[in-house]
């Protein structure tokens, strides 16, 4: 089964019904594929609902019927740390949390989606345009 990390950009664009959106709206409905969406991801998506004064408790279910959720730990920060150093020598304005979806990306031998220009043309990523 192939698998996907849904970073917060595509739930976003998912959330909004845009046409950025789309493709990752298609990939739900496949049954051959499972969605992880990180920890962080989780407080990003709340965030941007708090923002928007949209109600993060509907969205939140959405999340939790179609992801399983990964939890991050401490080797996982640490590790993402290295990354968000290595990837800043090529990539400006990388975050820690870009990199925090690399790792758990490596660890669960997955795919991304986002529209994240961050992750643009890096391996296994599906990018939302």
């Amino acid at each position: 089964m192939t698998s996907y990390i849904v970073d917060a950009y595509a739930w976003i664009e998912y959330f909004r019904g845009s046409k950025k959106g789309e493709p990752f709206k298609k990939l739900l409905m496949s049954e051959a594929i499972a969605f992880i969406s990180v920890e962080c991801t989780i407080a990003e998506v709340r965030l941007w609902a708090i923002r928007n004064t949209i109600d993060f408790d509907k969205l939140f279910v959405v999340m939790k019927a179609n992801s399983s959720f990964s939890p991050v730990t401490l080797h996982d920060w640490i590790e993402a740390a290295a990354i968000r150093q290595e990837m800043r020598k090529t990539r400006e304005r990388f975050g820690l949390i870009d990199a925090l979806l690399l790792v758990k990306q490596k660890e669960q031998r997955c795919h991304i989606i986002t529209g994240d220009p961050h992750f643009k043309g890096l391996p296994s990523i599906t990018y939302l345009v």
